[in-house]
C-alpha cells in the first residue's frame, strides 16, 4: 500500500534534505518540496528525488495571471512530479489554464484541490 503522507523537506539545501532522508532511512517515502528549497535547488533536486524513487508533491502554490501560470505549469509538467498545487484565489481562468497545459505535458493526472477561507 502506498503512503498518502508526504514528508516535508523544509530545508535550506539539497544536501540537508537528502541527508535527512538518508539518516532516517526514508527510502522512497513520498516527499513535499516547497518554494524555499525548490527555488534554491531547482529541477536537479526533483530529478535526484525521482531517481531515488520518491513521489513528489511540489508545493509552489502558483498564483498569477492565467498566461503566467500556464507557462509555469508547462515547465513543471516535464518534471514528473506527482502533485503540484495552485492557489484557487487566482480565479477560474487561471485554474483552467493550469489544467489545460498539465494535461498536455504531464504524465500524471491533474488534480485540483482548493480550500475555502471562512
Amino acid at each position: 500500500m502506498k503512503s498518502s503522507i508526504y514528508i516535508a523537506l523544509d530545508f535550506h539545501t539539497k544536501k540537508e534534505a537528502l541527508d535527512f532522508l538518508d539518516v532516517h532511512q526514508l527510502n522512497e517515502a513520498p516527499v513535499k518540496v516547497g518554494m524555499q528549497l525548490f527555488y534554491r535547488e531547482g529541477p536537479l533536486l526533483i530529478q535526484e528525488l525521482k531517481k531515488r524513487g520518491h513521489s513528489i508533491f511540489l508545493d509552489l502554490k502558483l498564483h498569477d495571471i492565467p498566461n503566467t501560470v500556464y507557462h509555469a505549469m508547462k515547465s513543471l509538467a516535464h518534471l514528473d512530479v506527482d502533485i503540484v498545487n495552485i492557489h484557487a484565489s487566482g480565479g477560474l481562468d487561471m485554474m483552467k489554464a493550469a489544467k489545460k497545459v498539465w494535461r498536455k505535458g504531464a504524465r500524471r493526472k491533474f488534480h485540483c484541490y482548493w480550500q475555502s477561507r471562512n
